[in-house]
């Protein structure tokens, strides 16, 4: 019996059109000097994404735990050809992915809907 096999589509890392140079802000942290909106936006920014990424991470798990499961429902996944799990260090590298939510809220509630810092 030939079963179809669902495959979920899977997208690259949600990093697209973000840039991620950190260095002029630890730039101006060594110098001693504190974090202006612009700069704090950045930093908030790359952390959602950074969250957005470990998300995918886990849909990546998710993913391989569902070709697991289907390969072994099938009965002779070996015969199929397919990988148990195709994804192995993507989703580890994303689980190290550790963000305070608190912090994040915080940064991100310092911001109103136009992007500019609260007071």
């Amino acid at each position: 019996k030939n079963r179809q096999l669902y495959r979920k589509p899977l997208m690259g890392p949600p990093i697209e059109n973000h840039s991620f140079d950190i260095q002029p802000i630890f730039d101006i942290i060594d110098e001693g000097k504190v974090l202006d909106g612009p700069e704090i936006l950045d930093v908030t920014t790359m952390l959602e994404i950074a969250v957005d990424v470990s998300d995918w991470g886990k849909a990546l798990e998710q993913y391989n735990e569902e070709m697991e499961d289907q390969n072994n429902s099938n009965g002779n996944g070996d015969d199929l050809g397919l990988q148990p799990k195709p994804f192995i260090e993507l989703p580890k590298l994303a689980s190290s992915i550790q963000i305070d939510p608190d912090f994040l809220s915080l940064l991100t509630d310092a911001f109103d809907d136009e992007g500019k810092l609260s007071s």
